[in-house]
């Protein structure tokens, strides 16, 4: 585990620019060159498809300017839906409709100030170290960079998705609301500088898991976990007791070989087994799939290489945790040695029902299905059977642009792009009996790089954000390429991040891996029905 104190810091950034007076800028558009995160195309359909979303028109800031309106406090009906297809979101009004919720997020961003180059850009702010929270903290900036995180809580009425019913979430969905003004609070101003009010926030994830209220050294990836957990319950369109799934499993024989058409089908299920349960924002963004495959190694059976039996299953991830070690240079190679078998026994003996006994097998797993958000943790901390910690400190390599995660998934159905960029780092400094966490994360104002420590804020150099030794755990968006085709706009020509999609039972194929091409967009009467289905959102506020 990552150890943390309260006071030292990894470098001196200084104290961050302070604000000037306010001057007349543009909010971010569709024109805009400032953003590495443009805004979609034209929307494919209402909320049922949420595969892109409208631009919303630029406009000029003033001090007159309307604020947006606390939500929306209606169900929206076909009739509304099928407007919006047709007109602009309007910036004033929160959006009711996933395939609008960039477009409303986006009017409230604003390029940085051409005149004062030293003022830090809207969304740079600090976090305040509150005794020995600074995992605390660089876990909260890279969610805060996290753009369609951000959108969801800018421009949609996600209050009325607040499970506070739900006994697996915090008291009164109390992380979920406290997350969101937090991120209001730091997006909701035009400039940068000062520090974000994490109090609350952090607050609410101690009432939710006690300890994290000791003021103790604690991890960015533990952290990390329990607090998209408790949004993630805090969040759940599924309301009341969840029903019972059982994991479905397909066995097989290790001499017929692979068939990624039968493993599919049971993901699928699997997926649809999962969703029954579980359907909020962080599934739709940061929740993908593995398989796990089983085989029988009893030394008793067929010289020592087992009856045959294998059995494969699927099951969700939230982050990659991959192991470092000797030879691991790279965060691609340890995503092979993550894919690598390995042989479970005594204690951990697998139960063959073949063999009608526990015997020694071999585990391995496979990326089946990639989330639009990647979160990939680097196991530096070890613990040795007599307790005692070690990290390795040693340099791994990793992907900032254009990391193709095509070769890496296993499943024969692959999403419209496998192309990540990297958006942010939580670093750890230090060694495993203590240290310090920072963040740098790149801001969609300005396409910037920033070092976040604590409190202060600075540019991060290009070295920092490419070879640095600290990093811990890595954040990466699903980027979609344009297209060259003449007469098609600025949003269509550019690289940009994928949008939310809001994952639901009846509409596979919004589910991670699926792709939103031509072949699987919906008609716009399949929107409209799809309100009359399980998976209409509650769009009224809490």
């Amino acid at each position: 585990m990552g150890l943390c104190q309260s006071n030292p810091s990894a470098r001196s950034p200084g104290p961050a620019p302070t604000a000037s007076e306010p001057v007349r800028r543009q909010p971010l558009s569709e024109n805009s060159t400032s953003s590495p995160y443009p805004p979609p195309d034209a929307a494919d359909a209402a909320d049922a498809a949420d595969a892109a979303s409208i631009s919303t028109p630029p406009k000029e800031y003033s001090k007159s300017s309307p604020k947006p309106a606390r939500g929306i406090s209606s169900r929206p009906t076909s009739s509304d839906i099928a407007t919006t297809l047709t007109s602009a979101s309007r910036p004033s009004r929160k959006a009711s409709t996933y395939s609008l919720v960039h477009a409303a997020a986006l009017s409230q961003l604003y390029s940085p100030s051409p005149t004062n180059p030293k003022q830090l850009p809207q969304g740079v702010k600090g976090c305040p170290n509150l005794g020995n929270t600074c995992y605390f903290n660089a876990t909260a900036q890279a969610l805060f960079a996290t753009p369609p995180l951000v959108d969801y809580f800018l421009g949609y009425d996600y209050r009325g998705e607040l499970n506070p019913g739900n006994d697996q979430g915090s008291k009164k969905a109390q992380v979920a609301r406290a997350f969101g003004e937090a991120v209001r609070s730091l997006w909701g101003e035009r400039t940068g500088g000062g520090a974000t009010d994490v109090r609350a926030l952090h607050g609410s994830l101690v009432g939710f898991h006690r300890e994290f209220g000791d003021m103790g050294q604690h991890d960015v990836a533990e952290s990390l976990g329990f607090l998209l957990d408790a949004v993630h319950e805090d969040l759940n369109r599924v309301e009341g007791k969840k029903p019972y799934v059982e994991d479905p499993e397909r066995e097989t024989r290790e001499e017929e070989g692979d068939d990624d058409e039968k493993d599919e089908e049971v993901a699928k299920k699997a997926w649809e087994g999962y969703l029954k349960r579980n359907r909020s924002i962080v599934v739709d963004l940061f929740q993908g799939q593995l398989r796990s495959t089983l085989t029988c190694r009893n030394k008793k059976r067929g010289k020592g290489r087992g009856c045959g039996r294998q059995v494969r299953k699927f099951e969700p991830f939230m982050y990659l945790t991959l192991p470092l070690g000797k030879g691991t240079n790279s965060v691609e190679d340890a995503i092979k040695t993550f894919c690598r078998a390995e042989v479970i026994d005594g204690d951990n003996a697998w139960y063959c029902s073949g063999c009608k006994e526990h015997v020694r097998a071999e585990k391995q797993f496979h990326i089946w299905h990639v989330p639009p958000v990647l979160i990939v943790h680097l196991k530096r901390f070890n613990t040795d059977a007599r307790g005692r910690g070690s990290k390795i400190n040693s340099f791994v390599s990793y992907p900032v642009d254009a990391f193709d995660l095509a070769p890496y998934i296993s499943s024969p159905a692959k999403p419209e792009s496998t192309s990540y960029d990297l958006y942010s780092i939580a670093l750890h400094h230090g060694g495993s009996n203590g240290g310090h966490y920072t963040n740098i994360a790149k801001n969609r104002c300005d396409g910037e790089w920033y070092d976040l420590n604590d409190s202060h804020c600075s540019k991060a150099s290009r070295q920092e954000v490419e070879q640095n030794k600290a990093a811990y755990v890595l954040f990466y968006a699903n980027m979609v390429e344009g297209s060259e085709e003449e007469g098609l706009t600025n949003s269509e020509r550019s690289r940009r991040a994928q949008h939310i999609r809001r994952q639901s039972i009846s509409m596979p194929h919004l589910w991670p891996g699926m792709s939103a091409g031509a072949g699987n967009k919906l008609e716009l009467r399949s929107s409209l029905k799809a309100l009359d289905s399980d998976d209409v959102e509650r769009s009224s506020s809490s």
